[in-house]
């Protein structure tokens, strides 16, 4: 999913670095902002410009919107010196009265300056920019996710076509639970840091489902009908 991860890699990629790359913030109030750290471990200076995009679930899956509206970013643009850490501020200023979490990508992207060029053999330069995104949730007071299995078809293989459902008002990271499957024997528990071998999907949209595919090891043997049962720790 391209809005959970660093999207482009460079011969320079780790060459900036933002911090936090996830992070939950409240509707109203002191609690709807969140700082960032950008940080330039370049030679030369870095310029990075900030964009707020809404992450909005359609059709079973997400599509990226210009979020200006929702989403004030201090400042959206920086030129950092090499070495150097900037703190950018972001602050929602949306609907204070949500009645489930919205999701929000902040994507940071170098801007084309030397520092972006690669010289090749042939003497030639290619410019090669990074770009890292941090994923934003606004969640309203005590909202809460429920991620539960609903449906689950063999496909063979070891593989199943399962539908995951947020039945709460909170979007869900499959990340911040522990997956239990009952096997022959007996339940097999799957850590949230893990389950991204497992698992496609591993952000779910509060009141949806999500259809995706659930890979099982050959050592893990399970019978007709899976059981999946989803323990969130958050």
């Amino acid at each position: 999913m391209r809005w959970l991860f660093l999207m482009l890699f460079s011969m320079k990629s780790f060459a900036f670095g933002i911090m936090p790359v996830t992070v939950e913030i409240g509707a109203s109030g002191s609690l709807a902002q969140q700082k960032f750290m950008v940080s330039n471990e370049f030679e030369t200076p870095l310029q990075v410009e900030i964009v707020p995009m809404e992450l909005k679930w359609e059709d079973g899956g997400y599509r990226a919107v210009p979020a200006d509206e929702d989403i004030l970013i201090l400042p959206d643009t920086a030129m950092i010196a090499p070495g150097a850490t900037q703190a950018v501020m972001l602050r929602y200023l949306g609907d204070p009265a949500l009645t489930r979490s919205k999701a929000y990508v902040i994507q940071f992207n170098q801007v084309m300056t030397e520092n972006s060029q690669n010289q090749q053999q042939d003497g030639s330069l290619v410019s090669m920019a990074v770009s890292y995104d941090a994923v934003v949730t606004v969640a309203p007071n005590r909202a809460q996710s429920n991620l539960q299995l609903a449906s689950a078809k063999n496909i063979g293989n070891g593989q199943w076509e399962v539908l995951i459902e947020n039945a709460g008002n909170k979007h869900g990271w499959a990340t911040k639970a522990d997956w239990q499957i009952q096997t022959a024997k007996g339940p097999v528990t799957i850590a949230g840091k893990d389950i991204a071998n497992f698992m496609d999907a591993t952000f779910f949209p509060p009141l949806s489902s999500t259809k995706t595919i659930f890979k099982l090891n050959k050592d893990i043997v399970v019978r007709d009908p899976l059981s999946l049962k989803v323990k969130e720790v958050n």
